[in-house]
């Protein structure tokens, strides 16, 4: 993921203060929303393709620290690193397979 966010468009449910768009490498069709739900105390990430959202994830307040600890140590790494190829090659082509095959499901390459 670059990291880079979603361009701050109402999208499929209008955003609160609380919730951030997130937009994938791949292109704003791909998308994650990170909502805060201060009633539940707790953080639903959401993955949209287009106007759907395809999958959710609750994330308790007690795993956030985790989380956000994991995304810290790989952004320090990140700076103490050389640059790196954005997807592992072999031969030339691409060492991630086309098919996702616990999914059943046709990757865009």
């Amino acid at each position: 993921m670059s990291g880079a966010a979603a361009p701050e468009r109402p999208g499929p449910a209008a955003s609160g203060p609380s919730a951030a768009w997130f937009a994938d490498d791949r292109g704003v069709e791909r998308r994650l929303k990170v909502t805060w739900h201060p009633q539940r105390r707790m953080f639903v990430l959401s993955v949209w393709h287009r106007d759907t959202c395809t999958a959710t994830f609750r994330l308790p307040l007690g795993e956030a620290a985790r989380l956000v600890s994991t995304l810290v140590e790989g952004l320090g790494r990140a700076a103490a690193s050389p640059y790196a190829p954005r997807e592992p090659e072999v031969g030339g082509r691409r060492a991630w397979p086309a098919r996702i095959p616990h999914l059943g499901r046709w990757r865009r390459g």
